[in-house]
């Protein structure tokens, strides 16, 4: 018998969709998830010459869990050495918790004009992702990288941050997890070794069952970003990136 409109609708490449959390995400009931909106990769390179002054590395933070950065030092550094330094940002890049990267050219382009622009060194956190890590995965991570960022156990770190001006900073989910990330280094973090000076969260994630004003008014927007994303997708998402154990107005 022909498969009725329904079940081809949530069929793709002959797989059923589990899922659909498109544009970022689709998980079907094999297991497999497809990713979208995942900017290509970018090599990290120690030359300044081609990239806005700026150098980059990766560094695994914890082998446990493979959890990695990317630091971009900005060319003034070299005019800072033993004198003033530069300060810290960790950055947590966004993409509903479920895709994008730090390695990614988009957030590769972003650090790195960030750093250029600010002379700051940008500590990049490439957390793990969900569905396959869900929530609070991501925030141990960045929890992880500050951590490791505070104990200056790299060189570029120890000859050039200033943790006294240590700044938080994510987009999106990122701004999400930094948030996270700040409520606890108020409770844990040694102010001996890492000073907290500000938080910057832009357009953060934050959601809750009851639309707000500006949410009914994005809903009726059927051109805009509703029509990629609806706020009925967006209150898929939480329940998705937590394995089903947390609703919108979970804290």
């Amino acid at each position: 018998m022909p498969a009725n409109k329904t079940s081809l609708a949530n069929q793709k490449d002959g797989r059923n969709i589990s899922v659909d959390m498109y544009p970022f995400i689709r998980k079907y009931e094999d297991g497999s998830i497809e990713r979208f909106l995942r900017s290509p990769f970018v090599v990290a390179s120690p030359d300044q010459g081609g990239n806005r002054g700026v150098a980059t590395k990766d560094v695994v933070v914890d082998k446990a869990t493979g959890v990695s950065v990317r630091l971009f030092l900005p060319s003034r550094a070299a005019d800072t050495a033993g004198r003033n330094r530069l300060p810290l940002v960790i950055y947590v890049h966004g993409g509903s918790f479920c895709t994008e990267s730090a390695f990614g050219r988009t957030y590769h382009r972003y650090a790195t004009s960030l750093a250029a622009s600010a002379g700051a060194l940008v500590v990049s956190v490439e957390y793990r992702l969900a569905p396959e890590f869900p929530i609070p995965a991501a925030y141990d991570d960045a929890w992880a990288a500050l951590q490791w960022a505070a104990s200056l156990s790299d060189p570029w770190l120890a000859s050039y941050a200033d943790t006294a001006r240590t700044f938080l900073a994510g987009d999106s989910a990122g701004g999400n997890i930094v948030y996270q990330t700040a409520v606890r280094a108020s409770h844990e973090v040694n102010d001996d070794m890492m000073n907290i000076a500000g938080l910057i969260m832009v357009h953060p994630y934050f959601w809750g069952a009851k639309r707000l004003p500006s949410e009914l008014a994005w809903a009726d927007d059927s051109e805009g970003v509703a029509a990629v994303f609806p706020p009925y997708g967006v209150d898929r998402l939480w329940p998705f990136v937590t394995a089903g154990q947390a609703g919108n107005d979970d804290p």
